[in-house]
């Protein structure tokens, strides 16, 4: 469909920009195009690429985190537990229910 081709062009967009991002100068950049492909990526398919791409956009975060100025941190922090959310959501609606549970249980320790 129509939307679908909006977002894959949406979600391609995102992932050339994010080849092109440094972690130690744009990591809020990377954070956000991250999430954005994610997010793209989850309207065009919502099955495992989609929470592929969610588990990059956590991965991502976690490790840029540092990268980001302190009082940028509380945001930083919700958006986490917005991917987590996201993450927990999909592997509900994918995998027995023991498998998001422990995606939960990752996140909050």
């Amino acid at each position: 469909s129509e939307a679908r081709a909006f977002f894959e062009g949406a979600a391609a967009w995102s992932r050339k920009v994010l080849e092109t991002l440094s972690p130690q100068s744009q990591a809020e950049l990377i954070i956000r195009h991250g999430v954005k492909l994610a997010f793209y990526t989850e309207i065009a398919d919502p099955g495992a690429p989609a929470l592929k791409e969610y588990l990059t956009a956590y991965k991502d975060l976690s490790e840029l985190a540092a990268f980001v100025p302190a009082d940028r941190h509380p945001e930083v922090k919700s958006v986490a537990e917005l991917l987590a959310c996201k993450v927990c959501s999909l592997t509900l609606a994918s995998s027995p229910p023991a498998d998001a549970h422990s995606s939960l249980l990752r996140h909050l320790s």
